[in-house]
């Protein structure tokens, strides 16, 4: 069974700064090598991406596109 991990941050704000979520993919929180699907809830509208993922060293950052949906 894939791994959930649960981020509600108080407040959002958008910026052209890149910023680290504080989630970290290790197998000691139960993540491996695989395809994850993500959905993000912020009032009435949902993000939803895909991200392929590799657990272990990696020495690259990446970005996950999301489509954005709601009102």
């Amino acid at each position: 069974m894939a791994a959930s991990q649960t981020f509600s941050p108080t407040s959002i704000s958008l910026t052209k700064e890149w910023k680290a979520s504080g989630l970290i993919l290790d197998e000691t929180r139960g993540f491996t090598s695989g395809l994850y699907a993500i959905k993000i809830m912020s009032g009435n509208l949902m993000f939803s991406g895909t991200a392929s993922v590799y657990v272990g060293p990696v020495n690259v950052e990446d970005e996950i596109m999301l489509h954005m949906s709601g009102i």
